[in-house]
């Protein structure tokens, strides 16, 4: 008898669950529970009107694109071929984010009435960073509804160096903290890590279990790191390329042994400088 009112209880606990929550899954649903109103009746041509008006209203956004009178747009092409030139980094002062040339050499901003005049700083195109160095800096004058802006740039010019890898010793000023490790050579970086433009001046440094072991039981080692020291190590150097914390620097130390520390740098060291 228990076991009969058990299970009478349950099913009674359940449709009375079921009639408790079905409102809110109507609701949930977006169906009202009610019947539509007949086809005719005032309500129905109502909803029907305001349908019709959201979709003119749609058609008409779609149809008259994106504001007028603000459009600038940038076309760029080779100066010794006349094509497009895709991949271009572009920057416009004062405007948000990095613009970047499309497959027939365009971009373009959508600007408020602040940018009558201006400059549009050019990259270079690369495929191992973001962007190559500065090649031109276009002006402008916003003109009319929409401004169109052609430029030619050397191509030529923005040939990406090859990414290599050199063994050797390398002396020079090391510094480690949050979000850096930045290691200046006395004899300074290749001459082509100028190419990516990047803000380090130095190359970022990554060591190994066995020359991090090195760095920390010496004297001058790990803890100075933060304020900057002189190290002479052996390790790996490979660049140019985007390496490091958001691609700061434009080379990279793979570090294997260290061989000498010390808090002050020698005075023929040029990285002195850098610090």
């Amino acid at each position: 008898m228990a076991d009969q009112y058990r299970r009478k209880g349950s099913h009674v606990g359940h449709g009375l669950l079921a009639a408790l929550l079905m409102p809110a899954a109507v609701a949930a649903s977006g169906v009202s529970g009610r019947s539509p109103p007949p086809a005719g009746s005032a309500s129905e041509v109502a909803r029907q009107a305001q349908n019709a008006a959201d979709a003119a209203a749609m058609a008409a956004d779609a149809a008259a694109g994106p504001p007028r009178g603000t459009a600038l747009e940038l076309r760029l092409r080779d100066l010794a071929t006349g094509r497009p030139v895709q991949g271009a980094g572009l920057h416009l002062r004062g405007h948000p984010g990095l613009g970047r040339t499309d497959q027939a050499g365009r971009n373009t901003w959508y600007l408020d009435d602040a940018y009558a005049t201006g400059d549009i700083e050019v990259r270079c195109p690369a495929t191992r960073a973001l962007t190559g160095r500065r090649i031109s800096k276009v002006p402008f004058s916003m003109e009319g509804k929409a401004t169109v802006v052609t430029a030619r740039i050397p191509l030529a010019e923005c040939t990406e160096p090859p990414e290599r890898s050199v063994a050797g010793t390398y002396a020079g000023y090391y510094q480690a903290g949050f979000e850096n490790s930045r290691f200046v050579p006395c004899e300074g970086l290749p001459a082509d890590a100028g190419f990516y433009g990047k803000r380090s001046g130095g190359a970022w440094v990554e060591l190994d279990a066995g020359a991090f072991r090195q760095l920390r039981s010496r004297a001058t080692g790990a803890r100075d790191a933060e304020r900057g020291i002189y190290v002479v190590w052996e390790g790996v150097l490979t660049g140019p390329g985007s390496y490091g914390h958001m691609g700061v620097s434009s080379y990279r130390l793979q570090v294997t042994r260290v061989l000498d520390t010390s808090a002050t740098l020698p005075a023929d060291c040029p990285a002195r400088g850098q610090r």
